[in-house]
């Protein structure tokens, strides 16, 4: 204000606006049938940025704590730590209204003006804003799962009230509306643990020793590190070679293994392929190309006509 005042006689001002204008800013002046008091704005709004900056601290000193993060998952202390920032800024907003001298009796004016604005075209924000709350109380998605949700998939990076983020493997960022978490069918790979089932197929050549083919199978599984044997309480199974069918090239089988972190199911994978090759090799088992029969018929020439 002291700025301010030097500003203006600097600029000329005289001495009898400068004195209207310190009547004006401390005591007000009227719109209609409101009163508004440039003094008390201003003040409403130092008010709200403190209180607005004590919740964002709160929040940020509640999330790091060692004694909830002993009682509480990673997830429910974010969830734990945005409902607090959310509540804290509606707390500030309310009682910086209310020093500004807000009228709260025009809340049914404003709720009145906001349904309008609803059936015109906000529907969707207000869908999405519900659909965030929902998701930060219900956590059917979490920072850091591994989701597929339409056509795509990748970590979740922010659940935000509007949005979710979602970081692709080609390290994508993508925001996707909270709605399509709520209609729409979600996949979400890690919600209640990281494991993860992989499935191995391949095929041998007719004639192979199929006993020998599963032993083989089974032991480039068990010498994987992170393929789960004999898991504690029998949670989760050991893994499995099914003879899946007679093919038209080949037999048939399928590896079935559960991973520690199926978020490492492409590199498992392709260590599962690479084992697979060299043990079969080694054994002399054959893997077929496809077989298919070529029969050519012969066409008789018929003789050329004489023009």
């Amino acid at each position: 204000c002291i700025a301010a005042v030097a500003l203006l006689r600097v600029w000329g001002l005289s001495e009898q606006s400068l004195a209207w204008l310190e009547i004006k800013f401390f005591d007000g002046f009227q719109i209609g049938k409101a009163q508004i008091v440039p003094l008390k704005i201003l003040f409403g709004l130092v008010v709200f940025f403190v209180l607005l900056s004590i919740a964002k601290g709160l929040s940020r000193r509640t999330s790091r704590g060692k004694m909830l993060s002993r009682k509480l998952d990673a997830s429910a202390i974010e969830t734990f730590a945005k409902v607090t920032t959310y509540l804290g800024f509606i707390a500030a907003a309310i009682i910086g209204l209310s020093v500004a001298g807000f009228n709260f009796q025009n809340l049914a004016i404003l709720a009145g003006a906001l349904s309008v604005g609803i059936g015109f075209g906000l529907q969707n924000i207000v869908n999405n804003f519900v659909s965030g709350i929902i998701l930060l109380f219900e956590r059917p998605v979490r920072t850091g799962d591994w989701v597929q949700v339409g056509g795509t998939e990748g970590f979740v990076k922010n659940v935000r009230v509007r949005s979710t983020e979602i970081q692709t493997w080609d390290r994508t960022d993508v925001v996707i509306p909270n709605s399509e978490f709520i209609s729409q069918q979600v996949t979400n790979y890690t919600l209640r643990d990281p494991f993860g089932r992989i499935v191995v197929k391949v095929g041998v050549a007719y004639g192979s020793n199929t006993q020998l083919v599963k032993e083989l199978l089974l032991g480039v599984a068990k010498a994987h590190t992170k393929v789960i044997k004999d898991y504690p309480g029998n949670k989760v199974p050991n893994p499995s070679v099914i003879f899946r069918e007679f093919g038209d090239s080949s037999l048939n089988f399928e590896l079935r293994v559960f991973v520690r972190e199926i978020t490492e199911k492409l590199f498992i994978l392709s260590d599962i392929n690479f084992a697979i090759d060299k043990a079969f090799r080694d054994n002399d088992v054959e893997i077929p190309f496809p077989q298919r029969d070529l029969h050519l018929r012969s066409s008789i020439a018929l003789p050329k006509s004489k023009d």
